[in-house]
């Protein structure tokens, strides 16, 4: 058999010993949020969100600087936005909020 066979063939057969321990691993303690991810788990994490996002977007700088004006802003607007989330809890003064869709 030639050497760059063997090589090639060596390399598959680790590549599969690797994928196997990993799912060997994952079906035993399965998914958690709590638990810290694996080598793998990260790497193929942070390899998907980069092909996720295109180079020109990634290259792009934020247009915005970040001023103590903007981030008051942010904050006055950012409940506003999110009323919706109050649907069916209790508010601050401990009346009850219901179907609060608008600002």
């Amino acid at each position: 058999m030639p050497r760059k066979s063997r090589l090639l063939w060596a390399i598959v057969l680790l590549f599969i010993i690797v994928v196997v321990v990993q799912g060997v691993d994952l079906i035993r303690r399965g998914f958690s949020a709590r638990d810290t991810p694996s080598a793998l788990e990260t790497y193929m994490a942070r390899s998907t969100r980069k092909l996720a996002v295109p180079a020109s977007a990634r290259d792009q700088k934020n247009p915005f600087t970040e001023t103590a004006e903007i981030l008051g802003e942010a904050r006055v607007s950012l409940p506003k936005t999110r009323s919706w989330k109050k649907m069916g809890k209790v508010g601050s003064r401990g009346e009850r909020i219901t179907g609060v869709l608008g600002p």
